[in-house]
């Protein structure tokens, strides 16, 4: 029989940012050949292994794999926070992130917010690793089995999910804030002088509008989603991503 990894967990205990941070570096997500390895199965997932040049239109770099940084995503995060303001839901914010790979900001999210963080990863290989290192903060004792008896009474956590986000609606539907690392997403090819901004092929703001609630605020990188499918733009963000030599954070509210 295949051993079974768990897909969700809650939290142990509420971490700060920096505890949070030291985790994800240090326990987790580890530089050198764990590093490698992580980027070596993105590479696979996207299929790119095989040698030879990639065009920088290539589909399948819509699927690849970088990690973005943990203090810019708290900033965009924080940003999205103030742009809800007292639509705040009285219950646990859900954060879902697309394109999640092997879910190191929703395991970070998790543990330094306390919210229901939601990751979803089209590439198996990336879920299958995301997976291993749920199980391995488990094992650290960072996060427990749903259920479990969590100290201060939190039942935050975290849920993997693998395949297209279509797949998950009822994910989606209950978001209140969905985040997405698409910097290297496909976009239009006509740059949006109105926005002042790459937009996103309509494909993935058409689906989010879909999907989403009213008042869901999408907070994407790199480019921006779509507005005549409800995408109000309402705040722009320079934030430091050493990958790309910095990313531009586009925060927007859906208007049904």
């Amino acid at each position: 029989l295949a051993f079974h990894h768990p897909s969700s967990a809650q939290i142990s205990k509420l971490l700060s940012r920096d505890e949070a941070r030291n985790v994800i570096r240090k326990e987790l997500f580890p530089a050198g050949q764990q590093f490698d390895d992580r980027m070596n199965a993105g590479r696979d997932a996207q299929g790119l292994t095989g040698g030879g040049a990639v065009h920088a239109d290539d589909p399948r770099l819509a699927f690849t794999y970088a990690e973005f940084p943990l203090q810019s995503f708290d900033t965009l995060l924080d940003t999205g926070l103030e742009v809800m303001g007292d639509r705040e839901p009285a219950e646990m914010i859900r954060l879902v992130d697309l394109g999640s790979g092997c879910a190191r900001l929703v395991l970070y999210a998790a543990l330094s917010r306390g919210w229901d963080v939601q990751g979803i990863e089209i590439g198996q290989e990336l879920h299958d690793k995301a997976l291993s290192v749920l199980e391995k903060g488990m094992d650290c004792g960072y996060f427990q089995e749903e259920g479990g008896q969590a100290s201060d009474h939190i039942a935050a956590g975290a849920t993997l999910l693998v395949g297209d986000a279509k797949m998950h609606p009822s994910v989606l539907e209950g978001a209140d804030i969905v985040f997405a690392y698409s910097t290297v997403f496909p976009a239009v090819e006509q740059f949006n002088v109105e926005l002042g901004a790459l937009v996103l092929q309509p494909e993935w703001s058409q689906m989010l509008a879909t999907e989403c609630q009213e008042g869901c605020i999408a907070i994407t990188t790199d480019r921006a989603l779509d507005p005549q499918f409800g995408w109000e733009l309402i705040d722009r963000l320079d934030v430091e991503n050493p990958e790309v030599f910095g990313s531009t954070g586009y925060l927007h509210i859906l208007r049904k």
